[in-house]
């Protein structure tokens, strides 16, 4: 059951790590501003890296070992404030998020097959701050992963 569930870690990385490679290298052309480029080369930077871990892991390679567990620790924070906006998924999502705005709210929602970066200076009205439950699965998978 272990090795099934880092096999689908691994293509779910790949998957992930390959599409939002090719969307930000889509988002640097036309060219636009500065910090549009610099946050497109940022997340072709990180979708690069998790294909390249999604392979590793596959192969049984410790290195994909270790860089899966930090981007996991990458994809986990979904921050939305008035100052910093922040998200990181490859492959798929579930975020649970609290709503700070009175009343207090909970969002809640996912998708599988897909991929996401948001790194922006401003963000919505309402804080909401949550956490990617399949990031934090993975991490924990891959944390007790068997030699």
């Amino acid at each position: 059951m272990h090795r099934t569930l880092l096999r689908l870690i691994g293509i779910l990385q790949i998957a992930g790590g390959l599409f939002g490679l090719v969307a930000e290298v889509e988002r640097l052309f036309p060219w636009g501003g500065m910090l549009d480029m610099i946050v497109a080369l940022i997340g072709a930077l990180l979708f690069g890296l998790m294909l390249v871990a999604g392979v590793l892991l596959l192969e049984h390679h410790a290195a994909g070992t270790r860089m899966s567990r930090w981007l996991q620790l990458a994809q986990l924070p979904v921050i939305g404030t008035p100052f910093l906006s922040y998200a990181l998924h490859a492959g798929a999502h579930l975020n649970l998020a609290v709503i700070i705005h009175r009343p207090l709210g909970l969002a809640f929602g996912g998708h599988l097959g897909s991929w996401h970066w948001l790194l922006a200076p401003a963000g919505p009205h309402d804080w909401h701050l949550g956490v990617n439950l399949v990031a934090l699965a993975a991490w924990l998978i891959l944390r007790w992963k068997r030699a």
